[in-house]
């Protein structure tokens, strides 16, 4: 029998809507679920976490196809994703640029005041 949590459960920890999660799967941000006996979608601890950091670099500028290849780095790393190894090294200093770059046009809230 397969194991994880069905599409509701996931759409409470990591405040997604089913559109936008299918919509990750479909832009291949997501692994294609496992399927119950009954052909529910059933997700897992990583795929919850997948999720989690997408979103977050979403917020923070990054484009679905940087964070495609971060989640290729990040499973790399993990060891989950042989292949990925030969993007490492240029996905880090894209990723590293973008963090600084995002910081930079945050406005700062210390010492600043309008009159």
């Amino acid at each position: 029998m397969a194991r994880g949590v069905q599409i509701g459960k996931v759409l409470k920890q990591t405040g997604l809507s089913v559109d936008t999660i299918r919509y990750h799967e479909k832009e291949r941000l997501l692994r294609e679920p496992t399927r119950s006996e009954g052909g529910y979608r059933l997700y897992g601890v990583r795929d919850v976490e997948h999720l989690l950091f997408v979103r977050k670099a979403q917020e923070l500028g990054f484009t679905l196809a940087e964070i495609r290849e971060l989640l290729l780095v990040q499973d790399e790393r993990r060891g989950l994703h042989p292949l990925a190894g030969n993007h490492t090294e240029s996905a880090w200093k894209r990723a590293s640029e973008n963090r600084r770059f995002a910081k930079a046009r945050r406005p700062s809230s210390r010492g600043t005041s309008k009159v």
